[in-house]
């Protein structure tokens, strides 16, 4: 059971992650931990990640892998969403760098950054991933309005 979960806490919302420098997904699947209860949680709970996960910690300058069960690629940007580090496969029980400059930090399964060719300079974006349940409501809305 997933400790989010366990402690009755709200699923967090999804987004994608890209690299609008090189035109490529980094994640498909990435929360947003924004508060300080989610950003210290992080994947702690997780024993694996899957292709097209990813973790948006913001605010966050730097980051720990204490208690994880496996490696990390990991993106530090600044407010214009500028890749600033570009550290791959950080792994459990190590400290990646700090940079106060840095306005959030991106976490993706290993080899994503090599994969996808990212880089200091890269542009990196953003975007919420409708809740399906939502979207599904909002098409009810629409046909009804319609009849």
């Amino acid at each position: 059971m997933d400790i989010r979960a366990a402690k009755g806490l709200a699923s967090p919302m999804l987004h994608t992650v890209q690299n609008t420098t090189r035109q490529s997904a980094l994640a498909t699947r990435a929360e947003l931990a924004a508060d300080p209860v989610r950003r210290f949680l992080g994947w702690l709970p997780k024993r694996t990640i899957q292709p097209g996960d990813g973790l948006i910690l913001r605010p966050c300058s730097s980051i720990h892998m204490f208690g994880m069960h496996f490696a990390i690629d990991a993106l530090y940007l600044d407010a214009h969403g500028q890749v600033l580090h570009a550290v791959e496969h950080l792994r459990p029980w190590r400290i990646g760098p700090m940079d106060p400059r840095a306005a959030m930090v991106i976490e993706l399964p290993a080899g994503v950054v090599r994969a996808t060719g990212t880089q200091i300079g890269d542009h990196i974006s953003t975007h919420p991933v409708p809740d399906p349940t939502e979207v599904e409501l909002l098409r009810l809305n629409c046909l009804t309005f319609r009849q």
